[in-house]
């Protein structure tokens, strides 16, 4: 350990201990001192935190020296850990502007050819989200082009005229969010990339689920809630128009508020070492 200065936490869901597990692990316990640890946007991505662990994040929690978290509901946890000095602030993907992704862009063709395309990202088994995508790119001749993690579901063959794909890379993920028409997702990165590239979107998820606290989150920082739909509901007819130019200043605020937080976090620690 002592051939680092520091160790900083983050981001996706670390802190989710039901789902990820190691919270002693992801809240620094390894350094055996209080308050030796740094987070960025660590995310708990969970509403509530279960009983039965309260005990253990209480005391894992005073592991860290800084609390940035990713997500406004992780502050309130924080504070019902008994922590009052947690921040916001924006995912790591944020800290870049997007047009340091458009260098790794470049027009999809080879994969769904030419033409419009509405582009699904589904991490769920939901075949919901799919058939409302399909109606929506018919409505307005587009191509669904549904982006998956595993084969199924569904199969390309139970809508006419989609392109199925299967776990492209980065570039390609940027690629095609970056030129659709409209990304339909229940994705937290999928919303980040898709709040970079400009790309019109609408957030389709089950309210069930106790992971929607991110999306939420930054859905409200953004005053975008009206693109969040619920499969309690059918999707709008309409393709979704949403004012980027609204969109960047809060953007650009948020990062530069969130760069100056883990600047100081990290300088000083490095003081204090």
């Amino acid at each position: 350990m002592s051939d680092y200065d520091l160790f900083l936490v983050g981001s996706d869901q670390v802190w989710n201990a039901p789902r990820v597990g190691c919270l002693d692990v992801y809240m620094c316990d390894f350094l055996h001192k209080k308050r030796s640890g740094l987070s960025y946007a660590a995310s708990f991505a969970i509403s509530s935190i279960p009983e039965h662990l309260k005990a253990d994040y209480t005391k894992y929690i005073e592991n860290m020296d800084t609390l940035l978290v990713r997500e406004e509901r992780g502050v309130e946890l924080c504070r019902e850990l008994g922590r009052e000095d947690a921040k916001h602030v924006v995912d790591p993907t944020l800290l870049l502007e997007g047009k340091d992704y458009e260098e790794l862009t470049t027009r999809p063709t080879a994969l769904v050819g030419e033409g419009d395309y509405v582009l699904v990202y589904s991490l769920t088994s939901s075949m919901k989200i799919y058939r409302e995508a399909s109606k929506l790119a018919k409505r307005h001749n587009c191509k669904m082009v549904m982006l998956k993690r595993v084969p199924c579901p569904p199969l390309a063959s139970s809508f006419k005229d989609a392109i199925d794909l299967l776990d492209v890379g980065p570039a390609e993920f940027i690629s095609l969010i970056k030129y659709a028409k409209c990304v339909v997702t229940g994705s937290y990165h999928a919303l980040m990339f898709s709040l970079l590239m400009h790309t019109n979107f609408y957030i389709y998820m089950d309210d069930a689920s106790a992971e929607n606290s991110r999306l939420l989150s930054s859905l409200a920082m953004f005053g975008l809630e009206k693109q969040l739909h619920y499969e309690t509901s059918s999707l709008p007819k309409t393709l979704p128009q949403i004012d980027f130019e609204v969109v960047e200043p809060i953007m650009k605020a948020k990062r530069e508020e969130s760069l100056k937080l883990l600047r100081e976090s990290i300088e000083r620690k490095v003081n204090e070492a």
